[in-house]
């Protein structure tokens, strides 16, 4: 008697495993089929526009959900949740990741083939995907209306000629407005920096923007005569048939880079991560970059640009240093 009941448990017990063998699998499935990975990106629409169309390529557009941030939004989240975020991958200024992967550990490793990627630019911890730089644009249009002179330098901005014709991104918001900052701190004595940052300001008035792009738009419509930003939007604006130009200032194009970092690991991550770092994407924005992050990339320069690099190292604490500067 006790046999058939020790040989019916263990039949229960084996059914009962097998049941929950099953379950666990089917568990796992759904969790893949509904899970959502999450993007949080500071990039702007262009390079987002790619990013989700070779998702969508990839039948992945109810998948992953791309929220898009304001640079200053973005870090002020980050600095609150850090580990804790709900996002699985980010986008984001290479400067700040650095800051965060040291700061919080919250980065894992990657995957990319890091020979791939030129010598400046590697790290382990996230792969570089933009590479833009900073320039004066200017309406042709509304600066002949307004019989202004094509500024060639930064410095010009701050005469007062060009007083309520200018739009350019507040640095306390935007990493683009960090590229002229950095030109002019790089080739002015600190006190004459001060005096050419004031200048601008004062002839910006309302026109300091909190969006890396909004200058452009008010070029754009000839709201304003001039702005200060990414120099491919102004490139892209003129294909398109805007009456834009884009002028490099003497001092130089500054560039900053953004890159793609994991947060958190899972197979269906990864493989998101795989396909926006895939050749087909990385093409596309290859073709608006103004410098190379790929050995492989044939970047279209201009004559007239001066590609260069702060002398010291890009850090958040850099910026906090070159913020300060500008409120004053």
């Amino acid at each position: 008697m006790k046999n058939k009941i020790k040989s019916k448990l263990l039949n229960m017990f084996l059914i009962m495993m097998t049941v929950i063998s099953v379950l666990g699998i089917g568990s796992e499935k759904i969790m893949a089929d509904n899970d959502v990975v999450l993007i949080y990106s500071n990039a702007e629409d262009e390079y987002i526009d790619i990013m989700n169309k070779e998702l969508n390529k990839k039948g992945l557009e109810d998948k992953v959900e791309i929220v898009k941030f304001s640079t200053s939004d973005l870090a002020g989240k980050i600095e609150i949740e850090n580990k804790n975020t709900e996002a699985d991958i980010l986008t984001f200024s290479s400067f700040y990741l650095e800051t965060y992967k040291d700061k919080y550990n919250m980065l894992k490793k990657h995957e990319f083939d890091e020979t791939k990627i030129v010598k400046d630019f590697r790290n382990t911890y996230y792969i570089p995907f933009i590479a833009f730089s900073g320039s004066i644009f200017y309406n042709t249009i509304e600066l002949e209306k307004r019989g202004l002179p094509v500024p060639q330098s930064y410095k010009e901005l701050a005469n007062p000629i060009y007083k309520g014709q200018i739009s350019f991104p507040n640095l306390e918001s935007s990493t683009t407005g960090w590229l002229m900052i950095q030109a002019i701190l790089d080739n002015y004595d600190i006190k004459e920096a001060k005096i050419i940052i004031d200048g601008i300001k004062t002839n910006a008035g309302p026109h300091i923007e909190a969006s890396g792009s909004a200058p452009i738009k008010k070029v754009q419509s000839g709201e304003v005569a001039i702005g200060v930003g990414m120099r491919h939007q102004a490139e892209m604006k003129k294909m398109e048939g805007i009456p834009m130009e884009v002028s490099d200032p003497k001092e130089g194009n500054y560039i900053i880079t953004e890159s793609f970092a994991l947060v958190n690991d899972t197979p269906q991550i990864r493989k998101v991560l795989e396909i926006i770092t895939s050749e087909p994407v990385h093409k596309e924005i290859s073709a608006i970059n103004t410098a190379k992050i790929y050995e492989s990339d044939n970047v279209p320069t201009d004559s007239t640009m001066n590609p260069r690099i702060f002398s010291k190292p890009l850090t958040k604490d850099l910026l906090d240093e070159h913020i300060r500067i500008f409120k004053k």
